[in-house]
């Protein structure tokens, strides 16, 4: 399984970190921050301090915990990175501390961790088949939040992006045209780069996987 990342953003945060540990892919994505309609904002702010907590424990823990025991590795890492000692949030999952909010993916291999938090604007969409075709569907939404592990799939999209942009995107399809075709990240990032344009602002981060 070969991953494609990419990310594009007008408004909010990108946390995203890419890696092949020992032929297993691996990779995690957090966005949001989007700020609230009223213009109050809670939790706290997104540093350059706190986005290297995310890349350090992406690189020192995650990489480390695959190179010993491979892509099986995933469930442990949940299980470690939801899980926080009393009064510090935890890294990863729908109570991590990100800004007024976000939504998140850890893969590995064939899995994925998604999350999205509770009224953070930010939801996870990703590609199923529906009735014989293929089409991008709502794994997650900001109104509720919520986490699951989810089956990568060959050509599997997984898309994190504004919950006001997921209409436009599961009507319109606009993701999967020509996806297949892609060949490299940068093509990606560039095919990530035209669906963002338009006038709603936002973070989105992807992952594209084919086979080897």
């Amino acid at each position: 399984m070969k991953y494609l990342t990419g990310y594009v953003k007008k408004s909010g945060h990108v946390v995203l970190e890419k890696a092949d540990v020992c032929g297993v892919e691996a990779m995690m994505a957090v966005c949001g921050d989007l700020g609230m309609p009223s213009g109050e904002a809670f939790g706290a702010s997104v540093t350059g301090e706190l986005k290297g907590k995310l890349a350090t424990w992406f690189s020192h823990i995650f990489l480390n915990g695959i190179k010993k025991y491979g892509e099986d590795y995933l469930q442990a890492a949940v299980m470690a990175g939801t899980i926080s000692p009393a009064a510090e949030s935890p890294v990863i999952g729908p109570g991590c501390e990100f800004g007024t909010g976000c939504a998140g993916m850890l893969a590995c291999g064939h899995c994925a961790y998604v999350w999205a938090g509770e009224g953070s604007g930010m939801c996870v969409l990703r590609c199923a088949d529906v009735l014989g075709k293929k089409k991008m569907v709502r794994a997650l939404s900001s109104e509720t939040g919520g986490e699951d592990i989810l089956e990568i799939i060959d050509d599997g999209v997984f898309l994190i992006c504004p919950e006001d942009m997921s209409d436009d995107i599961i009507h319109g399809s606009s993701m999967l045209t020509g996806i297949c075709d892609i060949s490299d990240d940068a093509s990606f990032d560039r095919y990530l780069g035209r669906m963002a344009e338009g006038e709603k602002a936002g973070c989105i981060a992807a992952l594209l996987a084919k086979e080897r």
